[in-house]
């Protein structure tokens, strides 16, 4: 399973074995309180995997499918991939069967039993790192009996585990990688270009959107969150920046990994597309002016309609002169707006997350006023046809008054830079 060298360097063997120190003193304390027996397995797999009892860990892990607590279940997963060894599937289909196949919207957790409060620190006196690990399996043992299994509460269904199998989730477990990220440090770096994909398992994680002297926090990941997923579909950089506000565990999941379980299960494709293609269009009714003024049902029907793309870098989308085949928003990515003037190609804009275009082509159903293409790198975009785009506008007005309102904008913003003494296209670093 994954061993120690997937734990990143910030974990410190001295570290793990104060954390394993304080774990079993708080185990031994409050051994009704199953949070304290996670910390105890993340510690003891850290620190001497080979001593973890595997019924104690998938005691834990049973109760915290049936209180249907997704990302105590998943840490505990985690820490079981550690453990040297295959394990026997009915282990990792508790888990599946809560997480990959129920229909039920619940995934809320029951209190913490007892209403105890462990926020108690103390350690336990030892005289070695053996006697440590002997003492802490003791506590382990006499308090998993306090642990009672509740009956099991529905789970949330989420689409990495929908149509995989225990034998694909035992390769994430086997092959994925946990790692420990310090408060201020980031996961995720806009610009860079990576293909990995994340579940944040402990912590909270700020997503930031950085411009050249300003960053704007677009939003908080907390536990449980899977992101990154952009980098499934394509290679473009990472349009914005993922930082922890407190120290944290995430699972990495590295595109090869993920490609060799697709192969396995292939149907867990599709369910990733879909997840994707949602969470594209999530952010994009929060951030794209196409959508903020448009009624709830409204939104509805533009998000059926639109349909991903992903178009490889340096290729024309709408070409100068040609008929727009709809209407565009750049999911991620970016892509340029030129235009001929003679025989110098002058840029008009630039365009990113969030920013519409094919509109001008559309309302006055003509040709395209400008060219529309990728540049070095790929781009994701979310395309909305004609002919669906002509329909949405008969039966939401407002939809056609605010496209047109954004043409008409466009144009007077592109005569302006064609008037001015604009830098040609090629001369420009974009």
């Amino acid at each position: 399973m994954t061993n120690k060298n997937s734990i990143v360097h910030h974990i410190s063997h001295k570290n793990i074995s104060k954390a394993l120190s304080f774990a079993a003193a708080t185990l031994e304390k409050f051994p009704k309180i199953p949070q304290a027996h996670l910390d105890l397995l993340g510690a003891l797999a850290l620190l001497d995997a080979k001593s973890v009892s595997m019924e104690n860990a998938t005691k834990l892990l049973k109760y915290f499918c049936q209180t249907a607590n997704f990302t105590d279940a998943f840490e505990t997963l985690a820490f079981i991939g550690i453990i040297p060894g295959e394990h026997d599937d009915s282990i990792l289909d508790i888990f599946l069967k809560t997480f990959g196949s129920s229909t039920s919207s619940s995934s809320k957790s029951p209190p913490i039993p007892g209403g105890q409060n462990i926020d108690e620190f103390s350690e336990l006196v030892f005289s070695s790192e053996k006697e440590l690990v002997e003492k802490a399996v003791d506590i382990w043992d006499k308090s998993i009996q306090s642990i009672f299994i509740p009956p099991p509460l529905p789970g949330r269904k989420y689409p990495l585990f929908q149509a995989m199998t225990a034998k694909s989730l035992e390769l994430i477990l086997r092959e994925g990688k946990l790692r420990f990220f310090p408060e201020g440090e980031n996961v995720i770096k806009q610009g860079a270009v990576d293909n990995s994909f994340f579940i944040l398992i402990r912590g909270v994680i700020e997503v930031l959107r950085e411009d050249e002297n300003s960053e704007v926090k677009l939003g908080f990941l907390r536990p449980g969150s899977f992101f990154g997923e952009m980098a499934l579909v394509t290679s473009a950089p990472r349009n914005a920046t993922t930082r922890c506000t407190e120290d944290s565990y995430v699972f990495e999941i590295e595109w090869p990994l993920l490609n060799k379980v697709l192969t396995t299960d292939p149907e867990l494709a599709h369910e990733l597309a879909r997840y994707t293609r949602f969470r594209l269009l999530k952010n994009l009714m929060a951030t794209s002016v196409l959508f903020r003024t448009l009624p709830s049902q409204a939104k509805v029907d533009l998000m059926a309609s639109f349909n991903p793309v992903v178009i490889d870098g340096n290729t024309e989308i709408i070409t100068e002169g040609n008929p727009s085949p709809g209407l565009f928003l750049v999911a991620n990515g970016e892509v340029v707006v030129t235009s001929g003037n003679g025989d110098t190609e002058v840029l008009l804009s630039t365009l990113r997350a969030g920013d519409v275009f094919g509109e001008i082509s559309l309302i006055r159903e003509g040709n395209a006023k400008a060219t529309v293409k990728t540049t070095g790198s790929e781009a994701v975009l979310l395309h909305l046809d004609r002919n669906d785009f002509q329909n949405l506008a008969i039966t939401y007005p407002e939809l056609l008054s605010h496209v047109y309102q954004v043409a008409i904008e466009r144009t007077r913003i592109n005569e302006q830079v064609l008037q001015s003494d604009s830098v040609p296209a090629d001369d420009l670093l974009v």
